[in-house]
């Protein structure tokens, strides 16, 4: 019973350990990295060693492990807006990697670059914006879901089922 609760709490946390904070890091990942762009931010990446984790994917501990060794870091300049705007953006980035962590595949250091559309969008449009980034660098275990795909039910009633605005024909009676 502690080890699941222990378990899920390393599934959803981001300790300030695990971010780039140097500047040299950045630039490193900037030019060695490969470059995703999705809608309100820019995707940078290069994958981490592989080495010693779990053979067997389905390995309980390999998702702690992968964990231990991912990286993130988070970009927001002027463009973006003022001060209260570029912060927002860097926390929108970094609540949506610590949300879908689990997901990835392999350690993977990132930098995730607030472009300036993404002070005009929700929480919901930068998760997608996120996840299509994740899903096109084949980072995640579920790459094969298609990007249009929520992650979380949409909030308010259900969409009505839709109509087909032409008319079936009815053949005419020999």
């Amino acid at each position: 019973m502690g080890g699941s609760k222990i378990r899920s709490s390393v599934l959803r946390s981001f300790p300030k350990s695990r971010r780039l904070q140097r500047s040299g890091d950045f630039l490193r990942l900037k030019t060695e990295g490969q470059r995703q762009v999705g809608g309100s931010l820019i995707f940078n990446w290069k994958v981490g060693a592989v080495d010693s984790l779990p053979a067997d994917p389905d390995s309980p501990d390999r998702i702690p492990a992968i964990l231990a060794r991912t990286q993130l870091g988070v970009v927001s300049s002027k463009s973006v807006g003022g001060a209260v705007q570029r912060n927002r953006a860097r926390r929108l980035l970094r609540e949506v990697f610590r949300l879908h962590q689990a997901e990835l595949q392999q350690p993977v250091r990132m930098v995730l670059v607030a472009r300036a559309s993404i002070s005009r969008r929700d929480f919901a449009a930068v998760e997608r914006d996120f996840l299509q980034c994740l899903r096109r660098s084949g980072l995640t275990r579920l790459s094969g879901v298609p990007s249009g795909v929520p992650t979380r039910p949409p909030a308010g009633p259900p969409a009505a089922p839709a109509v087909s605005p032409v008319p079936t024909a009815v053949p005419p009676a020999a």
